[in-house]
């Protein structure tokens, strides 16, 4: 949308479209289609191995949305920070989340406001995409340092490696545009960056992380069930 005043086109103000663009995020996101199965996918696969039994006490999701992540997890916490740098997108989790355990707070990824050393596990998918070269690497850096010693992290990003697969045997470009580009409904929905597990590995590790593993369904104690965790691109059959 744009604004015509005495013949000149501005841009809309940002909470405008920002406003209008969180009461569709869901749909918009997680709907029919390709991108939005990978999206569902990756927020399942985060949290496939965890267990009811399970507990970190503090939680930050960086990226929360309207907080669809979190309907995904199983495990206990005593408080979970759901975090973006939309309060349009925050103002629908506080609408319709009212566990006292769930917190919220507008921030840039890159720029935490945390006290270092904080929280027990830093959950982002589908984020650090959108953010170019330089921010992702602060991105890393600072969830490095709100993380306590011996802290998680699970990081879903677009797999550059499975999705050049996927064109080079089925030759449709279009199917991979969001997720090589971003689906570019807004400012903040488009890809500036992108890894494969090597290249994520070693931007991790440049930042402190260590023992950083790639997520796979068949080290688990339930690599017999077909769940959501097998599901990505290109299948892996048995």
């Amino acid at each position: 949308m744009t604004e015509v005043t005495d013949k000149v086109m501005r841009p809309d103000p940002p909470t405008i479209w920002e406003s209008a663009y969180s009461e569709s995020y869901e749909a918009s996101n997680y709907g029919k289609g390709l991108s939005g199965w990978v999206l569902t996918t990756s927020h399942k696969l985060i949290e496939a191995n965890f267990r009811h039994s399970d507990k970190f006490s503090k939680i930050l999701e960086v990226g929360a949305g309207t907080g669809f992540h979190f309907d995904c997890v199983k495990h206990s916490f005593d408080e979970y920070w759901m975090t973006d740098n939309s309060a349009a997108m925050l103002d629908q989790i506080k609408a319709r989340m009212h566990d006292p355990r769930i917190r919220t707070s507008v921030e840039e990824g890159r720029a935490l406001s945390f006290p270092d050393n904080h929280f027990d596990r830093v959950i982002a998918c589908h984020v650090l995409e959108h953010a170019n070269f330089n921010e992702s690497d602060m991105a890393l850096k600072r969830w490095h340092d709100v993380l306590k010693s011996g802290g998680t992290l699970r990081v879903a990003v677009p797999d550059m490696e499975a999705h050049f697969s996927h064109y080079f045997y089925h030759k449709d470009l279009k199917a991979l545009h969001s997720a090589f580009w971003g689906s570019q409904r807004h400012p903040y929905d488009y890809h500036k960056n992108g890894w494969d597990f090597q290249k994520l590995k070693e931007d991790l590790m440049a930042v402190g992380f260590s023992n950083i593993k790639r997520y796979d369904w068949r080290n688990t104690d339930h690599f017999y069930i077909d769940d959501y965790s097998q599901s990505y691109y290109p299948h892996m059959d048995k």
